[in-house]
């Protein structure tokens, strides 16, 4: 699948709105989206920096954490997307 130029255009417009946040807040949230940067401990002691996305909806909340602030979208939008779907499918919280 290729990208339009609009469409990476728009992506990295928005990457960079997201990281000037992160760096006059120290997070970023919309609707019930939250990514902000974090530290995860590699198996050998040493700390890595990482980006804490959260996703809520409801009672459903996914969480996971990512080495880039590209890959943290990413999964914020894959996360809203099957929350809707699942909520949807189970027709949860009626």
């Amino acid at each position: 699948m290729r990208l339009s130029t609009a469409s990476i255009r728009h992506f990295r417009s928005r990457l960079s709105r997201i990281a000037a946040k992160l760096d006059e807040r120290g997070v970023w949230q919309e609707d019930r989206t939250r990514i902000r940067p974090g530290t995860w401990r590699d198996w050998d002691g040493t700390e890595k920096p990482v980006y804490e996305v959260t996703v809520e909806n409801g009672r459903s909340s996914m969480t996971c954490d990512t080495p880039t602030l590209e890959r943290g979208t990413e999964f914020a939008g894959i996360y809203q997307a099957l929350q809707a779907d699942i909520s949807r499918l189970l027709e949860w919280w009626r």
